[in-house]
């Protein structure tokens, strides 16, 4: 499902952590297929074709536009002369509440001896399906009020792997120290993009947080 991407990521830890490998290519595949595609519209997963553009922060119907991509990532257990951005750590999560997914954050971070303060972004996964986008829409109102926020879905689409275009973005944010225009939700200007953090979700279920920090 949708933490595919993130399953490889703890799978990569995990062969560095025992000393199985000391550079792995990880990667998020995803196609998209006419059949698949007819599927999804049956299930009323996919917007309808007659429907006028919209914008996937303040859509007001059920479904989502399905895309397809690619996203590959070099992890190295040590830090290069070229590294940039530094995976700290992954939570997969599977069946959360609305209202329990900002407690799980602050747990997630606590382990990593950090706080919602010590965020200087959070990469959002919005899709445009307003009966799910509320897990986010809560955060940004609440949690993450007071933090940069970003989100990518309406460059990339969704698809079971797309969080690996986010922690793309995320990785770019570090790298350049830049979060361009049409990335952002809101306007919270930081000196510094040291950590951030990625939440995405599908559905309510298969919710990853994963945070990368500078190196």
């Amino acid at each position: 499902g949708s933490v595919s991407f993130e399953s490889a990521l703890l799978d990569a830890k995990l062969q560095f952590d025992e000393n199985e490998a000391s550079s792995i290519l990880i990667g998020g595949i995803d196609e998209m297929n006419d059949y698949t595609a007819s599927l999804f519209k049956l299930a009323g997963f996919i917007k309808q074709d007659n429907e006028s553009l919209y914008k996937v922060l303040n859509s007001t119907t059920k479904g989502v536009v399905y895309s397809e991509g690619a996203t590959f990532f070099v992890l190295e257990d040590k830090k290069q002369d070229n590294s940039y951005a530094e995976v700290l750590d992954i939570e997969i999560l599977n069946k959360l509440e609305v209202d329990e997914v900002e407690a799980k954050i602050i747990d997630f971070l606590k382990s990593n001896a950090m706080q919602i303060s010590d965020i200087d972004a959070v990469v959002l996964g919005y899709n445009g399906d307003v009966e799910t986008d509320t897990y986010y829409k809560t955060l940004s109102a609440t949690a993450f009020a007071k933090t940069q926020q970003v989100y990518y879905k309406h460059l990339s689409g969704e698809y079971n792997t797309a969080s690996a275009f986010g922690l793309w973005v995320g990785a770019k944010i570090v790298k350049t120290q830049q979060i361009p225009e049409i990335i952002k939700v809101n306007h919270v200007e930081k000196v510094e993009y040291k950590n951030i953090l990625l939440y995405n979700q599908y559905k309510g279920i298969d919710h990853s947080f994963t945070l990368i920090s500078k190196c």
